[in-house]
């Protein structure tokens, strides 16, 4: 008897907060048999209504029940903080949208990137951290009014998805992107990552002249498959 004890898996009891909402109603199904993640790089859609703006670089991204707003945001400084600020400049949605408080529903997400579902405009948004580039399917045939003049690329070239970090050696972290389609990924690195990239670990392109301005340091454009490495430190 006390051997199976012993043997038996401790369970968490079961707390219900009166304060902070319920992140499953977020979820699709299929993600909800697993933990769920804390403290994640999408964490303000999953918070309140889900509709607080989140920093995804070099963007901030909006979701409402039928569109997603994308702001490459200004900032405004004060003696005691520095903040981005949202002004849409891009809102995606449905002609055909159906009146629906449906919330949106993150149906996958990895370490890099996370995608969003929204059921009432039948859209599906691949959002990849460090992407200058945002990437849309519908899930079924459906009408998208867009501005004139916006750059658009099909599907048969190129499509962002999910990316994962990947711990190699000691010291030592590898980014990798997965993609659909023909051509390179283009991905954004902050000064940080530019400082450990380590070039003779993978075959990476530099583009110095392409930059976008973040709230962490200049954004420099690289390919999509990185080794971070630092230098060892002694635990003596």
């Amino acid at each position: 008897m006390a051997n199976n004890e012993k043997n038996t898996p401790f369970l968490f009891p079961e707390a219900h907060s009166t304060f902070l909402p319920d992140p499953s109603n977020f979820f699709s199904p299929n993600l909800l048999s697993t933990p769920l993640p804390t403290n994640s790089f999408f964490q303000n859609f999953l918070l309140k209504n889900g509709d607080q703006p989140e920093y995804i670089h070099p963007y901030l991204v909006k979701s409402s029940n039928s569109s997603l707003s994308v702001s490459y945001p200004s900032r405004s400084s004060k003696s005691s903080v520095i903040s981005q600020v949202f002004q849409p400049n891009l809102t995606i949605t449905s002609s055909s949208r159906k009146r629906s408080n449906e919330k949106h529903i993150i149906s996958s997400y990895s370490d890099l990137s996370v995608t969003l579902d929204i059921p009432s405009s039948n859209m599906r948004f691949f959002l990849v951290r460090g992407s200058p580039f945002l990437t849309l399917s519908v899930t079924k045939p459906t009408p998208l009014p867009l501005p004139p003049r916006m750059p658009l690329f099909s599907s048969l070239q190129m499509l962002h998805l999910p990316g994962d970090a990947m711990l190699r050696e000691p010291f030592c972290i590898g980014y990798k992107w997965e993609k659909k389609g023909w051509g390179d990924l283009l991905l954004l690195a902050h000064p940080l990552h530019l400082q450990l990239l380590s070039k003779s670990d993978c075959d990476v392109t530099i583009l110095d002249d392409f930059k976008y301005r973040s709230i962490d340091g200049e954004l420099v454009g690289v390919g999509d498959s990185w080794v971070l490495k630092t230098d060892p430190v002694s635990i003596t």
